[in-house]
């Protein structure tokens, strides 16, 4: 027997009342995912671009001023 066999035939078996099935679909969609939220990381990346854009232009003298903020360890 297949695997969509077995799904059909347990489909055919198992059904969701209305209310059971609109508890899972408001589960599902108002679950936050894990992760960094795409907001979020798309503002600092828009940031970081006008940052490096600007450090760019400077002059080559400002350029050379500049201090790094963070330096590996």
């Amino acid at each position: 027997m297949s695997l969509d066999e077995l799904l059909e035939e347990w489909g055919g078996a198992a059904r969701l009342t209305a209310g059971e099935a609109e508890e899972v679909r408001l589960a599902v969609v108002t679950t936050r995912q894990p992760g960094l939220d795409p907001g979020w990381w798309s503002e600092l990346m828009g940031q970081v671009s006008v940052a490096v854009i600007q450090a760019a232009v400077l002059p080559a003298g400002a350029r050379a001023a500049l201090q790094p903020v963070w330096t590996p360890a």
